[in-house]
């Protein structure tokens, strides 16, 4: 479970750094989408790395590339969404972990990619 939701992390603090420098509009947002989305792919791994340390190798291995703001919305979007789902199965730190996953996600598509 972890796993898909630090592969998402990944792929979308790429994205943002990516994104930053050819969507000039968007370049100071972006900054703060790969800043953060890297401290949540960090989390996530660390948890990973505690609990099933065999299947961090896996995280690295985060997909196609995002190429547009427009997807990369909808990417963070889903993320929000996923993050949120699993917070509600899970225990613990792992929820907490996730719940804050997901809010921060929120803010990160309202307000810096709005």
């Amino acid at each position: 479970m972890l796993v898909q939701h630090a592969q998402a992390a990944v792929r979308e603090q790429k994205a943002a750094q990516s994104l930053g420098p050819r969507v000039t509009e968007y370049t100071a947002a972006l900054a703060v989408v790969a800043a953060q989305r890297g401290e949540h792919a960090q989390a996530l791994r660390d948890e990973v790395n505690r609990l099933h340390s065999s299947s961090a190798a896996r995280i690295d291995d985060a997909g196609p590339a995002i190429t547009t703001i427009d997807a990369l919305r909808s990417a963070i979007t889903a993320s929000t969404k996923s993050a949120a789902t699993s917070a509600v199965a899970a225990e613990g730190f792992v929820a907490g972990l996730l719940a804050s996953t997901s809010a921060a996600c929120r803010t990160l598509t309202e307000v810096q990619l709005a």
